[in-house]
């Protein structure tokens, strides 16, 4: 929050990043994390990044219900590791009710 730099090492000690290169030899490891992720739900991920400015910006319940259509993307998608076809919601929570 200061601004102040981070090394690369300090970035990946803090958990920061999960890999460190040399320049070097960034081409290769970056192509290979660049097809994992092309391979996996893009959409699903493309919907998760605009979460968290939407809450931001909206009422609970408006992001409580972004968050639904999120997670239901997720579980719809053909790439995901967990995906299955869309299964009707028991029930919807009520935001402004009591937290359990």
């Amino acid at each position: 929050m200061l601004g102040e730099p981070v090394t690369a090492e300090r970035a990946l000690s803090l958990g920061l990043v999960t890999s460190v290169v040399d320049d070097q030899e960034l081409v290769g490891p970056a192509q290979e994390l660049a097809a994992r992720l092309a391979g996996r739900p893009t959409a699903a991920y493309a919907a998760i990044k605009e979460s968290p400015p939407y809450a931001a910006t909206h009422s609970l319940a408006e992001a409580l219900e972004k968050e639904t259509q999120v997670q239901a993307l997720a579980r719809v998608d053909p790439r995901s590791p967990h995906g299955h076809p869309r299964v009707p919601a028991q029930g919807a929570a009520d935001p402004s009710g009591p937290v359990s």
